[in-house]
């Protein structure tokens, strides 16, 4: 029988899901981040949106533990 073994997991991960596509009447781009942890949704219609979101998520982090969670 194969064997797994589990790396332990930070406990302050952030996971995210991130879907873009381009909106078929005007050719814009859309696009939604899902916060896999706490099932937050955010709409974003740039990529200034998504990254200003990113940022307010590293910051409250960075605020909660002291370090930026970014390896």
């Amino acid at each position: 029988m194969p064997t797994v073994s589990a790396r332990p997991q930070p406990p302050n991960r952030d996971v995210f899901i991130v879907r873009r596509w381009r909106n078929p009447a005007d050719g814009s781009w859309r696009g939604q981040i899902v916060h896999v942890g706490s099932g937050q949704t955010v709409n974003f219609g740039s990529d200034e949106e998504l990254v200003a979101y990113l940022r307010r998520r590293l910051r409250a982090q960075v605020n909660e533990t002291g370090t930026s969670g970014l390896r």
